[in-house]
């Protein structure tokens, strides 16, 4: 018997559009998903299509390849290496529960529809997110380019997000992110790495002019020499990612939901909270 034929199965699958593909961060997830899922059924998983999203990759669509930003620490299946007959593939459509009496059965491949990106369902145990942070790493690539960045730039004492794509408003506005900076004391010589899709340098240079080490990714040569040879922005946001949550000595977190009058404490990671007692003491919201 073809050693082949003895491997099980489990595919994702989704209908894709263009101009409402899920982003890197959600494929992620969804990947983490799959991977976790396949493995409590004893079944490998097939890695599902990964597509430029244009509204996260400035209008620029196309296919693109997991390991350019991902190192997956768990043994996945190319299906086009597979040849797996259509007799042999069995479809849960639309649905998120597999049936027992599908399981049962078997079949050497089971494909499961989803309809987009919002994939946690009460299959999941509440332990799943912990584990399934063990199953992607950074890239090679965005690890070099990242500590390239870090030897060039020095290092920054602090790192955030600030998501601008879909919330263009006060909450992420500039007097927001300084009042925010201010209330949290955040001396205005430190240097601050920050992601963000916000390309407009006035913006910018509005926050620079009270906090002038602020360094932005688009004001980042060896980033932006990545759009203009690769027309890649993921790379750029895994890179970004990568020296945020590895090369700065405090994380700050994403600054997305920052009401310029009120911000809950929840909004905010443990481990930001954890990294701000440890650097400073408290970590003070705005009220």
């Amino acid at each position: 018997m073809n050693p082949a034929t003895q491997n099980y199965y489990l595919k994702y699958t989704w209908k894709r559009m263009d101009t409402n593909q899920p982003g890197l961060g959600h494929m992620s997830v969804i990947l983490k998903c799959l991977i976790y899922e396949a493995k409590t059924m004893g079944r490998i998983p097939i890695l599902p299509p990964l597509y430029f999203n244009p509204i996260h990759n400035r209008g620029v669509a196309g296919k693109t390849n997991w390991n350019l930003y991902f190192t997956i620490l768990a043994e996945c299946a190319d299906e086009s290496d597979l040849n797996l007959r259509e007799s042999e593939v069995a479809i849960v459509e639309g649905g998120q529960y597999i049936p027992q009496t599908l399981i049962e059965d078997n079949p050497r491949c089971i494909c499961k529809a989803f309809g987009g990106p919002s994939i946690f369902g009460q299959w999941l145990p509440e332990s799943w997110r912990s584990e399934a942070k063990g199953f992607l790493g950074f890239s090679n690539e965005s690890r070099v380019i990242g500590q390239n960045i870090v030897k060039t730039k020095g290092c920054f004492r602090f790192g955030m997000h600030i998501r601008r794509n879909d919330v263009a408003d006060s909450r992420t506005s500039p007097k927001a992110v300084m009042q925010f900076l201010r209330q949290n004391k955040i001396p205005k010589e430190a240097s601050i790495f920050v992601c963000s899709d916000e390309r407009d340098l006035a913006y910018w240079k509005n926050i620079q002019n009270c906090y002038p080490n602020v360094l932005p990714e688009c004001q980042i040569p060896e980033l932006e020499e990545i759009w203009e040879k690769r027309n890649d922005n993921y790379l750029i946001y895994r890179t970004a990612q990568y020296i945020r949550q590895n090369l700065v000595d405090n994380d700050l977190g994403q600054l997305r939901f920052l009401d310029a009058h009120k911000t809950k404490q929840a909004s905010w990671p443990r481990r930001t909270i954890q990294s701000f007692k440890k650097g400073f003491g408290k970590l003070i919201f705005l009220e």
